[in-house]
């Protein structure tokens, strides 16, 4: 007698709490139709450079992320709650993209104290353009640790920007650019500029 067993495909909606939690996942690919992440579920993801959000993920819970080496975090457009801790304790973190269109709630009572000034003043968030003054004036001490200059438009929307960085080479890119006092530059400044690349190195640009 043969068993033949049945294939069946499941849509995954919400990942558990503590999933995968203190793992050394160098990539992790979300798929579309996610709606939650859960408590601590990728906590301690000791590799991981790079993670996108799916737009269908409405709800990150407490600490999902907390304490993992990702420089760019890339949230879609249907973001609706970051619970407390979720993102805490990114130390290389230095681009982070918002995409939802109206503010997402964040857990501004239980964000005081937690983050380490000196980190997040490096960290370049990115939200939409009509969000760029609501997060410059957001009173969570969260927002408030990321300075105004750091908070800049997203110029492309979330499916070109996916697509864009599939097919990015793995050279680095300009990230951000600098006087030689410090000031964040808009554009090219003549004199020396400090060019900031995306995987961390700093160098020179004299521009005449």
């Amino acid at each position: 007698m043969y068993c033949q067993s049945r294939r069946e495909e499941y849509q995954v909606v919400s990942i558990g709490n503590n999933a995968f939690n203190n793992n050394f996942f160098s990539s992790i690919t979300l798929s579309e139709g996610l709606k939650t992440i859960g408590r601590a579920s990728f906590m301690y993801s000791w590799k991981i450079e790079k993670l996108i959000i799916p737009k269908s993920v409405e709800t990150i819970e407490p600490c999902a992320f907390e304490n993992s080496s990702m420089k760019q975090l890339v949230i879609g457009e249907g973001i609706k709650t970051i619970g407390s801790c979720a993102i805490r304790n990114l130390p290389w973190l230095s681009e982070f993209y918002i995409y939802a269109p109206q503010m997402p709630e964040f857990p501004y009572d239980d964000l005081i104290d937690m983050i380490d000034e000196s980190s997040w003043y490096r960290v370049n968030l990115f939200v939409p353009n009509d969000l760029v003054e609501e997060f410059r004036q957001c009173e969570s001490s969260y927002i408030n640790q990321i300075r105004d200059e750091n908070i800049l438009p997203i110029s492309k929307d979330y499916e070109s920007f996916l697509t864009s960085i599939r097919t990015m080479k793995s050279e680095s890119y300009k990230s951000a650019r600098f006087s030689l006092d410090g000031r964040r530059l808009t554009s090219p400044q003549k004199g020396i500029n400090i060019i900031r690349q995306s995987d961390g190195t700093v160098r020179k640009e004299i521009v005449r």
